[in-house]
């Protein structure tokens, strides 16, 4: 009975191990085709890379997003990546993104893409404080998402605001 018992551990043991090897390989793969290097994520001029926990938005605002990457990882005989654009969006929904145009990427060559971000308006009357997710993609028409970015952002309500609802 007691040799049952073992080998149910080490097959157990065994399994998880596999997995967790397998889940570390898949991670190292994901990183290693991305094609291009997030440099630097600003809002309203702070680079939420530097200071992720600082940022504080306030419900309904709109936000200047700037995007700083270098397209530094293509492939051996690739120059140019084609039909390229950056999408930004906070977690909830299409009313709160931004897509720049597309546009080619150069090898070696860094770029800034300006974007402008809605904050979200959904804030029930008792909550103050809302975590939510920006979301930041660089993706390619052929190669699919070429970087990304997500830091947590502070949605908070503004205390007095007046809102005529109804005439």
């Amino acid at each position: 009975m007691a040799s049952k018992n073992v080998w149910k551990f080490l097959v157990t043991a065994l399994a998880l191990m596999m997995v967790s090897i397998a889940s570390v390989n898949a991670v190292t793969t994901e990183v290693n085709n991305r094609l291009a290097t997030i440099t630097a994520v600003e809002l309203d001029g702070v680079d939420i890379l530097d200071e992720p926990a600082r940022l504080v938005e306030f419900s309904g605002n709109t936000i200047p997003l700037r995007v700083q990457f270098r397209a530094d990882k293509f492939q051996a005989g690739t120059e140019v990546l084609e039909d390229v654009r950056v999408k930004a969006w906070i977690s909830g929904g299409r009313e709160n993104s931004a897509v720049s145009e597309r546009f080619d990427l150069l090898k070696d060559k860094s770029y800034n893409k300006n974007l402008v971000v809605p904050v979200p308006t959904d804030l029930k009357d008792n909550e103050k404080d809302i975590q939510y997710v920006l979301n930041v993609v660089i993706e390619s028409r052929n190669r699919g998402e070429i970087a990304s970015v997500r830091e947590k952002i502070t949605v908070r309500r503004e205390s007095y605001k007046l809102e005529i609802l109804d005439v």
